[in-house]
């Protein structure tokens, strides 16, 4: 009798245990993401529909830097050479859930995807369209 009563003692909490490390790795994952995005990162490369766009001397000076108390600076340079590069500064406040970044800025509100973060290299996913219409689909990467 005391076997039985054992059997689904084990199974229960088994299963209890299986549930409980999907919600810590989700949590861990956030806690990981939201540490490793603090500093400076420059562009390196930006993909629009699975095609490298060819970036010129201002748009590599591009740098997001995320600060610990949840601001960001972004900074854009226009112009095409390295004498005609003139930056243009975007504050703005972010956060993390799971795999996506928020970014709000002057009343807007901006989703991108987490495809890689890691100590040295940042990876977003912005998908612009009307509502599902052919999307565009924009790669930004970026290091340290």
């Amino acid at each position: 009798m005391k076997k039985l009563l054992l059997i689904p003692i084990l199974f229960f909490t088994i299963i209890s245990q299986i549930s409980c490390n999907n919600d810590d790795d989700s949590s861990t994952q956030n806690e990981n993401f939201e540490t490793l995005i603090l500093g400076k990162w420059i562009l390196t490369g930006i993909t629009d529909n699975g095609v490298e766009e060819t970036l010129n001397v201002c748009d590599l000076m591009d740098s997001y830097e995320f600060n610990a108390d949840n601001t960001a600076i972004y900074i854009e340079h226009g112009g095409n050479t390295a004498e005609t590069c003139e930056p243009f500064e975007d504050s703005e406040t972010w956060s993390i859930n799971g795999s996506i970044l928020t970014s709000q800025f002057d009343n807007s509100t901006e989703n991108a995807t987490i495809l890689e973060l890691t100590s040295t290299v940042l990876r977003l996913e912005y998908t612009e369209g009307n509502s599902g219409n052919d999307p565009d689909v924009l790669i930004f990467s970026y290091e340290k």
